[in-house]
């Protein structure tokens, strides 16, 4: 399985820990507005909805989406539980999350600072 990574207490300096590496991952913008109540109040600023990106279509939830460029991340491959185990222990605590994305199986956010 691909996890992306990334640690609470970085943004964008690098790699979040020593197992991970770089790759391109789809990136996809989703607005929870219809695509005509988008261009009447954001395509002035922004364009209209299908004037950017790729791949536009609307989710099972009724948002509107649309595929952007590609984006360099960090991430993990874990084969078992033990693995991903071993990396929780390793790194301290941790929020797992289910990715919206196809092309990753979830999320790995290393907690070691508060946010919120």
């Amino acid at each position: 399985m691909k996890f992306t990574v990334t640690r609470t207490s970085m943004f964008g300096e690098g790699s979040p820990c020593d197992e991970s590496k770089s790759g391109l991952f789809e990136q996809w913008r989703v607005r929870t507005c219809t695509e005509k109540y988008f261009n009447n109040h954001y395509a002035k600023h922004e364009g209209t909805w299908l004037s950017k990106g790729r791949n536009h279509c609307v989710n099972s939830e009724g948002e509107i989406c649309r595929q952007v460029e590609d984006e360099r991340l960090w991430y993990i491959e874990v084969d078992t539980l033990r693995e991903l185990m071993d990396f929780c222990s390793t790194y301290g605590d941790v929020v797992i999350s289910s990715s919206a994305y196809t092309d990753r199986d979830g999320e790995i956010e290393i907690y070691d600072t508060y946010r919120e």
